[in-house]
């Protein structure tokens, strides 16, 4: 729209498809949801996460900074709509939109640095529940080889026992046998 060699009417018709783009992106902004919570549009910005077994400020991760909003208007992009008039005027609103790039590259930077935060969190949490059930087959497997021991060592001792009581009973019809 810049470009000298366009008319009045090639100005209105490039308006007419960035305002059309301005409107999708306000759309999009105001749809983005996850569990009714909106994502896009400002209103999440306390959100927080719990991330961890206990609750504090160490087990809770806030992803509400990175949910800014992403609506034209605070981005800066409703006002470019003003600047179609002249190749003068339309060559401004290109600095508005870099801008505007700049503040969604950033918004989505920030996110995805949270979601690397979390998959390392997931992973963590993974290999300590990995850890926990390993303990605890150990402490099952440890069990029950002390009791199978256990058991083994009274049989043996009942065995014995039994043998015993077997020759004492024995030992009366012996001394009788001798008289």
């Amino acid at each position: 729209a810049s470009n000298g060699t366009y008319g009045t009417a090639e100005r209105n018709s490039i308006k007419g498809e960035v305002e059309a783009r301005i409107n999708e992106n306000d759309r999009i902004a105001s749809v983005s949801k996850f569990n009714k919570i909106s994502l896009l549009d400002g209103s999440s910005t306390g959100l927080s996460l719990q991330i961890g077994v206990a609750g504090g400020s160490s087990n809770t991760l806030s992803i509400g900074s990175a949910l800014t909003s992403a609506v034209s208007s605070q981005l800066g992009l409703s006002k470019i709509l003003n600047q179609f008039g002249s190749a003068i005027d339309a060559s401004s609103y290109i600095s508005t939109i870099d801008d505007a790039i700049a503040q969604v590259s950033n918004q989505r930077a920030s996110i995805g640095a949270l979601q690397n935060r979390l998959d390392s969190t997931i992973s963590s949490l993974d290999v300590k529940l990995q850890n926990l059930q390993s303990s605890n087959s150990n402490i099952k497997d440890v069990d029950i080889a002390e009791e199978a021991a256990n058991l083994t060592k009274n049989q043996i001792l009942q065995s014995a026992s039994a043998s015993l009581l077997a020759q004492a009973n024995q030992s009366p019809s012996i001394a009788l046998s001798l008289i």
